[in-house]
């Protein structure tokens, strides 16, 4: 019973993230796009994927040595200003013109 309280622990979370990540919503539009280009953009999967493992492993990295989170350090090193409204900025920004590719009425 242990063991299934911590899969599900270690699972859980990443369940959440990708239920969120890949919605019927995104898997429509990555199919049309991909039917539309076919294999003309193929790079950028592979390019973007390179630079997800090198961030990644980054982010590791930086928490290993100084036992925080990327957050945390970012706070520390540029300021509660940088870390709260540049960021949410960023990320309210990402969320915008992710949704608006996914709901044409939001164009």
């Amino acid at each position: 019973m242990k063991q299934v309280i911590t899969i599900i622990s270690v699972f859980g979370p990443a369940a959440l993230v990708s239920v969120e990540l890949f919605d019927p919503a995104s898997i429509v539009a990555a199919t049309a796009a991909g039917a539309a280009v076919g294999l003309a953009v193929l790079w950028a999967t592979f390019y973007s994927g390179i630079l997800l493992i090198w961030i990644q492993e980054i982010s590791a990295r930086l928490g290993v040595v100084t036992r925080k989170t990327l957050p945390e350090n970012m706070h520390q090193r540029f300021g509660p200003d940088y870390s709260r409204r540049k960021m949410h900025f960023i990320a309210a920004t990402y969320d915008y013109y992710s949704e608006s590719e996914q709901n044409p009425s939001l164009n």
